[in-house]
């Protein structure tokens, strides 16, 4: 079975378990999908999804939050995981 799992690897303590837990022989990861989209873009889309998700964190404020919490933490990881597709290309 081939499964999409969303939004993952957050960060390197995440892709570490990962490693630690998942045998090699029982998956692979085939790819990742990124997507760049500018930032103004991202938060009028939240906004417009504030006017009716009814989410606390819906708000300009924790929006750009996450936007610096990314750059921080999973940048690096989508970086990491470019270096080891050459690697093994």
């Amino acid at each position: 079975p081939i499964f999409l799992i969303d939004g993952f690897p957050r960060n390197f303590d995440n892709l570490s378990g990962w490693v630690e837990n998942v045998s090699p022989s029982a998956t692979s990861v085939l790819g990742a999908l990124v997507y760049d989209c500018p930032i103004d873009i991202l938060e009028k889309r939240i906004m417009g999804r504030a006017a009716t998700s009814g989410r606390s964190d819906d708000n300009i404020t924790s929006a750009r939050r996450r936007f610096v919490t990314f750059g921080k933490e999973t940048v690096p990881v989508v970086k990491a995981l470019e270096v080891v597709e050459e690697l093994s290309g």
